[in-house]
Order: structure tokens, then sequence, then C-alpha cells
């Protein structure tokens, strides 16, 4: 069985029959992406530069790419890209141009197989998980979550690791999307996260004596936006430590 999905302008029909399993097509090598702080993307030894394509421009191609990795199963409807890249286009022509600069993205991020990379289906577009083979967003994540049951250095070293991912906030400098409301929940979720790990390791260097390196991890609380004088005073770190951080 095959199922087709077609977009038509405002129409949009799915159609379903049986067919032969064809051999499976070529495939991208998965993405490396560095969504926290500067967006960077990485396939093989290189870096992606030109999202649109010879026909479509590199902006809004990254702001589309943007949308559909944060969304993920969920997907993006086309009307949803054209008010955050388009709103203010005649339709008809912001739907030209939303088609061109998909087709423009699917070039450059999946060729051979790119209405599988990013697919229409049920109304709406999505990225294929194999798309993407690693992210520091999920690293990141998985650092702090297993940091948690990990007593001693060895939790240290998660949490150290887990810091240098977060290089600023999440989609950061993505076009359109980066500073749309959409992106607020996931970027404030990471923020509270790498604050509590910055948190948890200026209250361990302190106790280790490392008052220099406490003061720095406390410091970047503040720096990533997360210093809240309840927080600290709740935590373990001394009198004499909270005294030289700056004010909130």
């Amino acid at each position: 069985m095959a199922a087709f999905n077609l977009d038509l302008g405002r129409w949009q029909v799915s159609l379903s029959f049986v067919r032969p399993i064809a051999a499976s097509g070529p495939r991208s090598v998965g993405l490396r992406l560095h969504v926290l702080g500067p967006f960077r993307a990485e396939r093989g030894a290189g870096p992606i530069d030109d999202w649109g394509g010879p026909k479509a421009g590199r902006r809004q191609a990254l702001g589309l790419f943007a949308f559909l990795f944060d969304r993920g199963v969920r997907g993006v409807d086309r009307d949803e890209v054209i008010d955050l890249i388009w709103p203010d286009a005649d339709y008809a022509r912001a739907e030209l141009a939303f088609h061109r600069t998909l087709h423009g993205l699917r070039g450059v991020v999946a060729t051979g197989w790119e209405k599988e990379a990013i697919a229409f289906t049920n109304g709406r577009y999505r990225l294929d998980e194999r798309l993407i083979g690693w992210t520091d967003v999920a690293e990141f994540e998985r650092l702090c979550e297993t940091a948690l049951g990990t007593a001693g250095h060895g939790g240290v070293e998660l949490l150290e690791h887990a810091r240098r991912l977060y290089r600023g906030d999440y989609l950061d400098d993505c076009p359109y999307y980066g500073d749309s409301t959409e992106v607020e929940v996931r970027r404030r979720a990471l923020r509270s996260l790498a604050g509590g790990a910055m948190t948890r390791l200026a209250a361990h260097y302190q106790e280790q004596g490392l008052h220099g390196t406490a003061l720095l991890r406390a410091v970047e609380v503040e720096r990533i936006g997360l210093y809240q004088t309840a927080s600290m005073n709740n935590s373990k770190l001394d009198s004499r430590l909270k005294a030289q951080l700056p004010p909130p």
C-alpha cells in the first residue's frame, strides 16, 4: 500500500493504492545540528551554508528548516509558515514563495530523497527523523538528565560537558523562527535546565574549596538570564560567594 498526499494550492488530497515495494533510494548523511547559540549545521566533513539552493532565499529556507525541526513529529501547516515568513505578502505570491523555498530546502538537505525527507502527510509537513544524525540540544538534555543520577566526580564531568554545549539560547539566531513566540516555551525550559546545571556546579566547587571556579559558574547563571535571588539563596552557596554575585 502506498499513500500520496498532494498539496495543490488550497486543496490537499490523499491517494492510496497498492504497488510493488521499490528499492530504497539514496539517503543523505545525517545532519549534525548545533542549535544552542549560533546555529551551525554540518553534513559529512563540511558545513551547510546555502540553505535555499540556487532559487530560494537562504534566510527563508533556514527559517522554514528551524520551524520544521522544532515542531518535530507535530509538523507544520503551510499557512503557519506563510504567516511567519511572508505575513505581508499577497497570498498567491506567498504560496508560490513557500513552495519555491520548500523545493530549495529539500534539494539542499536531502539530495535523492527530497520528498521523503520533508514529507507532506495529513495536511502537514514533517522532517524525516533519519535526516538528523545528532543535535547538541538532545545531547545537552541527555547529559543533564544522566547527571541527576550520577554522584561525585562523574556527575560533575557530565554537567561540565553539558555546560560547554550550552553556547546560548536555543535557535537564537535563526531568521524568522528564532524571533517568534513559537520557540519561547522550549527556549525557557532549556535556560532553566542550564541554570540548574550551573548552580549545581557552583555548589559542588564551593564544597571542594574551589571558590574561584564556583563564582565563575554562578556568574554564568546570571549571564544566561536565569539569576534569581530566591533560587540562589536556596542553593548551597554560602554567603561569601553570594555576596560576590552581580545584582539581578
